[in-house]
Parts: C-alpha cells; sequence; structure tokens
C-alpha cells in the first residue's frame, strides 16, 4: 500500500496539465510559407490555436480547406506586382546567376531586394498602420509570434502586442541572416553561401569565390537594412546587431 501511495504522488508531481496556446503567425510567402506551413499544421494538430496574418497580395497563403485561421489584410500591391518581383528574382538565380561577373550580380541582386523590401514594407503598413486590425489582434491575447524574418516586422508586431516572437527561418542569399543575426557558423572557406552554388569540397579558386561572393552580400545586408531602418520609423526596431560568441 505505501509503495502503490508513493507511486501515484510521483505522478502528481511529475505529471503537470498541459494546456493548448495561441499562436499568431507573421509568414514569408512562396517557398517559405510551404515550409513554414508544414509547422503550423503540426501545432494545430496538437491542440494549439493558430492563426496567419494574409496579405492580400500573397500568392500561395491560401487557407480555405486547412484548420489553420487566416487573418486578412489589404495591401497597396496586388498579386501579379507580387509575381512580378518573384519571377524577376527566379530569373536571375536560374539564368543569369552562373554568367554574371560579382559586380553584376551585386547590383542585379541589390535591385530585386529592394523591390522586395518595398513589398515588405506595404505589408508591414498593413498591419501596424491599421488600428482596427490592431485592436483585434491585442483583444485575441496571443501567446506567441512566429515569426519568419524574411518578412520584415514580425519582431515589431510581437513587441507592440507585448508577447515573445520565435523566428523559423528557410534560407537566406549567402546565409547573411544566419551567420550575422544568428550566429550560425560558417567559415567561408567551408560553407558555401546559398546561391553560389558550390559544394562543400571546394578548390582555392571556388574557396576565394564563395568569400567574395559572401562578403558582398553581408555588405549589401548591412547597408540595406541600415538604410530601411533611417527611412522607416516603424522598422528603428530591425537595425543589425551583431554579438561576439560567448557573449549575451
Amino acid at each position: 500500500m505505501f509503495w502503490l501511495a508513493t507511486f501515484l504522488l510521483l505522478q502528481c508531481e511529475l505529471f503537470g496539465a498541459v494546456s493548448s496556446g495561441k499562436v499568431l503567425t507573421w509568414p514569408a510567402d512562396t517557398s517559405h510559407w510551404l515550409n513554414l506551413n508544414i509547422i503550423l499544421e503540426e501545432l494545430v494538430h496538437k491542440g494549439h490555436e493558430v492563426t496567419v496574418l494574409v496579405p492580400s497580395g500573397s500568392l500561395k497563403m491560401d487557407l480555405k480547406d486547412s484548420l489553420i485561421n487566416a487573418e486578412l489584410f489589404s495591401v497597396t500591391y496586388s498579386k501579379e506586382q507580387n509575381e512580378e518581383v518573384l519571377n524577376k528574382f527566379l530569373n536571375v538565380w536560374i539564368y543569369e546567376l552562373s554568367n554574371a561577373s560579382y559586380w553584376e550580380i551585386f547590383l542585379r541582386l541589390k535591385d530585386l531586394i529592394t523591390e522586395f523590401h518595398i513589398l515588405e514594407k506595404s505589408t508591414c503598413d498593413g498591419v501596424v498602420k491599421n488600428k482596427e486590425l490592431l485592436d483585434k489582434l491585442k483583444k485575441g491575447k496571443y501567446d506567441v509570434v512566429v515569426s519568419d524574418p524574411l518578412a520584415i516586422c514580425g519582431e515589431l508586431l510581437a513587441e507592440i502586442l507585448g508577447v515573445p516572437f520565435v523566428y523559423t527561418f528557410r534560407v537566406s542569399t549567402a546565409n547573411s541572416m544566419e551567420r550575422l543575426c544568428g550566429h550560425l557558423p560558417s567559415p567561408f572557406s567551408y560553407v558555401p553561401g546559398t546561391m553560389v552554388e558550390l559544394t562543400d569540397r571546394m578548390s582555392f579558386v571556388e574557396r576565394l569565390k564563395n568569400t567574395i561572393f559572401c562578403l558582398f552580400q553581408d555588405v549589401f545586408f548591412y547597408t540595406e537594412f541600415e538604410h530601411l531602418s533611417s527611412n522607416c520609423p516603424w522598422a528603428r526596431h530591425l537595425t543589425v546587431h551583431t554579438r561576439h560568441p560567448g557573449h549575451t
């Protein structure tokens, strides 16, 4: 009898009640959304209530037959404009990258990402400048914001709502976001950057190519986000900060 009572007491101590949470999602579109959607469906399967903020110009975020809730909001760009920017990016990646010089690649990607950020600013404004929607989200009492950092503004939304946020990320060009913000160990001599089309077995010339490509992207990453931060009041929270290993 003593051992039975002890066993039951241990059960009460070790196993507490688990409650589901409310998750608000700030996603990126196209392939990034396909990656995030798998995670969100699993959260729903585990009993959490998931809501996704879906801009009117979205290409892939169709939640009509999903258990995930969709909160639609208006943006100033159309699906056609969104698709045009995407097609330009894919054309550069598939057809132009292998035949272009570093300087041409840098300038071409700079123009494309600038176009992309114009769309992202419109997406952010569609929420943070929408008082009615913000009031609705605050009343929703969400527990966390799940954000793809490719779609800037998720951390700002979390701060406005006063809730923590979690990043989930697929990939960035030359792994710049992963290295500079996430401190991903990625030495240029051993780890090829995304879009450079090299393997982990590189010759000296290929290592040099990878280093130049990644450094170009790092320069662009800093300059573009600093420009965004200085020209958009809502983006001042997005200033790039780095820290040395071991520092908090």
